[in-house]
């Protein structure tokens, strides 16, 4: 829920992402963070998922062949 993240994740999924499942199909988003706003949720849904709060952002990572972290 932390606006400058909410900015990144939007961003990288337009900018980004919906080219990127152009080519590769089968490519999924995951965005992790506790309570992400359901205006998130709503305008990100084409292979997006949320995952809420986790307890080891290590092992969520180790799961995933890139990781995006906001840096604004």
């Amino acid at each position: 829920s932390f606006e400058p993240n909410i900015t990144a994740v939007k961003g990288f999924y337009k900018d980004i992402f919906l080219d990127l499942i152009k080519h590769f199909p089968q490519t999924s988003f995951k965005v992790i963070g506790k309570d992400p706003s359901s205006e998130l949720k709503s305008k990100l849904n084409k292979n997006t998922f949320f995952s809420g709060f986790v307890d080891d952002i290590f092992l969520e990572m180790s799961k995933s062949a890139i990781h995006v972290v906001p840096m604004i």
